[in-house]
């Protein structure tokens, strides 16, 4: 096909690049020497990689619905039969009922309705910080926005009321650290995963017979999730919450002004309304990891750079003052 890239080796293709030196850094090199799109070999698997927007606005936006599905990695869950299967995961008629189905939890008015229980979440964080400053303590910036992250999904998404902002070493947050920890600790299973994806049954039978042997905080908060939806199912929040929304979210497309792509709402995949419990267990464990994990990583990076730019940090105070006196003044008419 006359794609650039670097020459692959025949068993490993071009894996042992990526025992050297991370992802994004191969990424980078092969940018640099080879261009905007190029290809490389993740075992016998062929890997297109391409920075080109032309082609990422025709992949992303127009030619959405073809490409929905994300790239099989060689120890997950089947995405056509298994039956704990998130968005992250699931591909084709799967994924459309799913986004179908979970998309409305999303809409303004619903999500308006969980920015009491955000609000209180920064309070107590600013309230930590301000004994830090008090104290004159040293604090570890990233360490407190992943606390304040789990705090918020968890009370918003579960209605669970976790304190990890004030107990930094709760039995949850540290579990989730524990599973971005844990995607490095089996090369050599993720290895011949790559080099002998026919064989994906055999290594993800592997992969859950050594979390009898061997703690793996995947299991643990499934476990976890797991609970939170029988729980949930059997009493019903006195708040809503994510998973409330969606053991009862419909979607009405004369009412609900959400994209959700080309649904045919005669479609039988899109009329099988319900999550199964385990796709529920699915779909909160990918909420809790993604969205904890991203977001303080997203605020790390964000104080990272005001604090290295003070330019930048006093205009964003200046507007941060004009802003909220406007809504004090409004606040008393």
């Amino acid at each position: 096909m006359s794609i650039p890239g670097p020459k692959p080796n025949f068993l490993f293709g071009n894996l042992l690049s990526f025992f050297r030196k991370p992802f994004f850094q191969a990424y980078q090199d092969w940018y640099g020497e080879y261009g905007k799109t190029f290809g490389y070999f993740e075992g016998p698997t062929p890997i297109l990689v391409t920075a080109d927007l032309d082609v990422l606005y025709e992949v992303f936006v127009k030619q959405f619905k073809t490409f929905h599905a994300r790239k099989v990695w060689p120890v997950q869950v089947d995405p056509d039969r298994d039956e704990n299967v998130h968005m992250f995961f699931a591909r084709g008629e799967r994924w459309r009922r799913l986004r179908s189905i979970v998309n409305p939890a999303f809409s303004t008015s619903k999500m308006r309705l969980m920015t009491p229980m955000i609000n209180q979440r920064i309070d107590q964080m600013m309230s930590v910080i301000d004994n830090h400053c008090t104290n004159q303590t040293d604090f570890d910036a990233y360490g407190i926005f992943q606390r304040l992250t789990f705090d918020t999904i968890a009370d918003c998404g579960f209605g669970l009321k976790t304190d990890a902002m004030n107990n930094p070493d709760d039995e949850c947050i540290k579990h989730c650290r524990g599973v971005i920890a844990d995607t490095t600790k089996r090369p050599f299973l993720f290895m011949l995963g790559f080099i002998f994806p026919k064989f994906h049954a055999l290594w993800i039978a592997i992969y859950n017979f050594l979390h009898h042997i061997t703690f793996n905080p995947v299991f643990w908060l499934e476990d976890k999730m797991r609970e939170i939806v029988r729980n949930q199912k059997k009493n019903k929040p006195s708040r809503t919450n994510l998973l409330e929304l969606m053991l009862t979210s419909e979607y009405d497309a004369t009412k609900d002004n959400i994209d959700v792509g080309e649904i045919d709402m005669n479609d039988k995949v899109v009329k099988r309304r319900l999550l199964t419990n385990e796709e529920l267990v699915a779909q909160c464990l990918l909420f809790l990891l993604a969205g904890y994990e991203t977001t303080s990583t997203t605020l790390a990076y964000i104080f990272y750079e005001l604090a290295v730019n003070p330019k930048a940090q006093r205009r964003l105070q200046e507007e941060n003052r004009r802003a909220f006196s406007r809504g004090r003044r409004r606040s008393r008419v």
